[in-house]
């Protein structure tokens, strides 16, 4: 018996269609699913590396310090924050944010350092206890227009009369991108009645957000990404010769 193959309906013919349309679709949102998360890390990653970079250059170049320049009343560099008897520094900045106290756009928001090393023998050309040192000057201070901020950090070799070597200078941002609209970053030291206390320790606080990019690197209206830190660092000594 000759066995005639049945064709094939056009109901049967839409179910397939259908089924392949999932599996198709479902396969396009898997695919495009990983490479928004495979982006978002990259945002994530970009910022944390940031802002960790911008927490060990501070902390190594505190503690290698002998003075900080230009700290002194009523103008400190970088300002004072005042801490009071039974409170914490995480209070007292959080009241400062607040108020806007401490600022990211505050001209004073910035902090210069002097390091000090000791010349090899074979180096010294005179006997005066300046030839016996070299002097480098660190200085973080914030650049950019409107409310679009950068910490930049400078790196220069001093000479005798402290002066800056233009040739050494060495300048580089740490973090690329701060709105001052709901972003901070700031330095300070502590004041009030625990000035004692903390008056050789320099403070490093920030919260940066990011906002997700799209593929074509236009910005999705919502912040994803957002990192807050709060750190110190112990300058080590005074400066031989006053510097």
């Amino acid at each position: 018996m000759k066995v005639i193959p049945r064709g094939v309906t056009l109901i049967e013919v839409s179910i397939g269609a259908f089924i392949l349309a999932l599996v198709v679709g479902a396969v396009y949102k898997l695919t495009i699913s990983g490479q928004k998360s495979a982006a978002q890390i990259m945002q994530s990653h970009q910022v944390n590396e940031e802002v960790q970079n911008a927490i060990d250059r501070f902390s190594s170049d505190v503690r290698e310090a002998n003075v900080i320049v230009d700290n002194v009343a009523p103008d400190h560099e970088p300002p004072l924050l005042d801490v009071a008897q039974n409170q914490s520094v995480d209070a007292a900045l959080f009241s400062a944010i607040q108020g806007r106290i401490l600022q990211t756009e505050n001209p004073k928001n910035k902090l210069k350092l002097i390091k000090c090393q000791i010349v090899p023998p074979s180096q010294i050309l005179g006997a005066t206890l300046r030839e016996m040192f070299k002097k480098y000057q660190v200085e973080y201070f914030f650049k950019g227009t409107g409310s679009t901020k950068a910490l930049v950090r400078k790196f220069v070799e001093l000479d005798n009369q402290n002066n800056e070597v233009p040739a050494s200078a060495k300048i580089k941002p740490l973090i690329y991108e701060i709105n001052t609209n709901k972003d901070y970053a700031v330095f300070f030291r502590i004041g009030g009645s625990q000035g004692l206390i903390g008056s050789r320790n320099v403070y490093f606080a920030a919260e940066i957000s990011r906002k997700e990019k799209k593929g074509d690197g236009s910005l999705i209206d919502k912040s994803t990404f957002r990192s807050t830190i709060l750190t110190s660092a112990h300058i080590r000594g005074s400066a031989p010769d006053k510097y």
